[in-house]
């Protein structure tokens, strides 16, 4: 994956955004001050008529009420770039009201620009899972990167629904990490394994070099970052104002000994007021502690 640096230097993991999906709804603590949100309520007064109506209605109080409609416009965008890029896709590609048909519409173009890689993030990857394996939604092709959120660790249920979806690429987005989240039971190489296979690995069957070319980490890329809100809204990472740091650091510490990909998008709002970074967000890294300086994309061929 080759994103153009000057957006991996503000924190971007993506070139360019597939506003698939118009509206939202709440659904987690990681909703409540969602910048999405924040955007549409604000795109839903813009003189511009087109992109007053294309928001219209789908806010209420700055936050989303639930009203879902499709934008296929950037589909067209998507085919006609030659130049291979990395999209992702906004908003909830599985919400419940974005019907099957839909959802395997996009896969399908997907599958067509294979030279492009797709990011997918949902927090909604349980109705993935069910719409998979009921047959209802198409496979993911190889270009598309699934991914779930995870904010607290009582929501590690997601990672275990993403890893019964056969995908290329799978990821996990810690952002916005509310709370510190263990995910090194999730890096075991031989859980992507088959059974007769970790049967061999155990049994001595398989020499170190034939087992080393089954082996894959279940997680092939971690995304981490503080919220970015308002300082009036934000959150600390970890909920607590000196250790924010610390919560990032001890991510990109388990990645690292797992020889995961994992990408820092930034410290956050309340981090980065509270040790004066010049950007708000603390999502320039030349201000961050050396030892959180990380921003990796997977390595294998997508």
């Amino acid at each position: 994956m080759l994103v153009d640096p000057k957006r991996v230097a503000k924190g971007m993991y993506w070139d360019r955004a597939l506003s698939l999906v118009m509206g939202c709804s709440p659904m987690s603590e990681a909703c409540a001050n969602c910048w999405a949100a924040r955007e549409s309520a604000m795109r839903a007064k813009h003189p511009n008529i087109k992109i007053r109506m294309r928001h219209a209605g789908l806010t209420t109080d700055g936050h989303f009420n639930g009203a879902v409609r499709y934008n296929y416009d950037p589909l067209e965008a998507f085919m006609r770039a030659r130049k291979p890029l990395v999209w992702a896709v906004w908003n909830d590609l599985f919400h419940v009201k974005v019907e099957p048909e839909v959802i395997n519409h996009c896969l399908d173009i997907f599958a067509t620009c294979r030279s492009h890689t797709v990011i997918i993030l949902t927090k909604r990857i349980k109705r993935a899972y069910k719409l998979i394996h009921s047959h209802k939604v198409r496979p993911f092709p190889d270009n598309v990167v699934l991914g779930t959120t995870v904010e607290l660790p009582e929501y590690s249920d997601r990672i275990e629904a993403l890893l019964g979806i056969p995908a290329k690429c799978r990821m996990v987005s810690l952002e916005p990490i509310l709370e510190a989240v263990d995910l090194s039971r999730y890096f075991d190489p031989y859980r992507d394994c088959d059974s007769h296979t970790k049967n061999a690995i155990l049994h001595g069957l398989l020499n170190e070099n034939q087992a080393a070319s089954l082996r894959r980490p279940v997680l092939d890329w971690v995304i981490i970052g503080g919220e970015n809100a308002p300082l009036s809204k934000a959150r600390p990472t970890g909920f607590a104002v000196l250790t924010g740091q610390a919560v990032l650091y001890d991510i990109v510490k388990q990645c690292a000994e797992a020889r995961v990909p994992c990408f820092v998008k930034q410290t956050g709002t309340v981090v980065a007021h509270n040790r004066g970074y010049r950007d708000r967000a603390g999502r320039d890294m030349s201000e961050w502690p050396e030892r959180i300086r990380v921003r990796q994309f997977p390595e294998r061929r997508l």
